[in-house]
């Protein structure tokens, strides 16, 4: 059939497990199935009037199939019985015509047998071949059969420790080499954060993880792209953003009334938006700490005129 797609043998050997659970299920489910109906079957009542109806329409058919077969018969005969008439009786007997066909059938089959028994025995003896030895065609076909399975079986076994060296592979490159990606990583990540803030003079926000996460940053774009992505999110977010900024604007109004002058330098300072700041570390403030007090001891009250 032209219409009929043939599968690849190789899907099936490839997905031999999940097939073989799949039909697994679907039979579960199906003697599920069997045993529900059964009991329902079980379970229900016939009326009479049913039983009634039911053994009348098997009679009926019944009838009606043997009435066919006599009318057959009587065809069957009355056809016979031209043919005799146009052929003349037959000088054989029937009987003795059945006895004769019975018995070189019985010699063909007890022929046919005894010559089977001996090539089995023979095999079995060590005598004589199989029997697909001998069709150069059916030995050609077990020849690439045998070779298929010990190539399957090759593929397995490669395919076992490719995954394996796969596995030992990653976990060497992550020991060796993954302290060097990670500072590698940071620094690009850090690198990034400066870009942006000398472009937009202040740090951007960290991508979302929807949006890929750290893996934003290391795509091949410009600084400018990205921030302008960033951007383009942040408006679409804006809502929120809106009303803040209104509260933002009434408490500052507010502020203002109260203080005066103080209020005005407020309003000015406050008009630049304030950037990310780092933590104080302690590190660094013990590392400059013995330079700091020799400053402020020796050379801050130092008359240098």
């Amino acid at each position: 059939n032209d219409l009929e797609i043939p599968i690849p043998n190789y899907f099936v050997l490839e997905r031999a497990q999940a097939i073989e659970k799949r039909e697994r299920l679907l039979g579960q489910i199906l003697a599920r199935m069997t045993l529900d109906n059964e009991n329902q079957e079980t379970s229900g009542i016939m009326t009479m009037d049913d039983a009634i109806r039911i053994i009348q329409s098997h009679e009926r058919a019944r009838q009606g199939r043997l009435r066919a077969k006599q009318i057959g018969e009587l065809r069957l005969n009355d056809q016979r019985a031209r043919q005799r008439a146009n052929m003349g009786e037959s000088k054989m007997d029937k009987i003795l015509a059945a006895t004769i066909i019975q018995k070189y059938y019985r010699r063909y089959v007890v022929r046919r047998e005894v010559k089977k028994f001996r090539e089995e025995e023979y095999m079995f003896l060590g005598m004589a071949m199989p029997t697909f030895h001998k069709d150069p065609l059916k030995r050609l076909l077990a020849d690439v059969r045998a070779h298929e399975d010990e190539r399957r079986k090759r593929q397995e076994k490669h395919e076992i420790t490719y995954q394996q060296a796969l596995i030992a592979t990653r976990e060497k490159i992550k020991q060796t080499e993954g302290p060097d990606m990670k500072e590698r990583l940071q620094e690009q990540i850090r690198q990034w954060f400066i870009e942006c803030r000398n472009v937009s003079q202040k740090f951007p926000d960290f991508p979302d993880e929807d949006d890929g996460g750290s893996n934003k940053i290391f795509e091949k774009k410009t600084v400018e792209e990205i921030q302008e992505e960033l951007d383009a999110k942040l408006e679409s977010k804006g809502g929120k953003g809106d009303k803040k900024g209104k509260k933002g604007k009434k408490g500052k109004k507010e502020k203002k009334g109260k203080k005066g002058k103080k209020g005005k330098k407020k309003k000015k300072g406050g008009d630049d938006e304030e950037g990310w700041t780092l933590p104080e570390s302690q590190f660094v403030t013990e590392m400059i700490k013995p330079s700091t007090q020799t400053y402020q001891s020796f050379w801050e009250t130092r008359d240098e005129a």
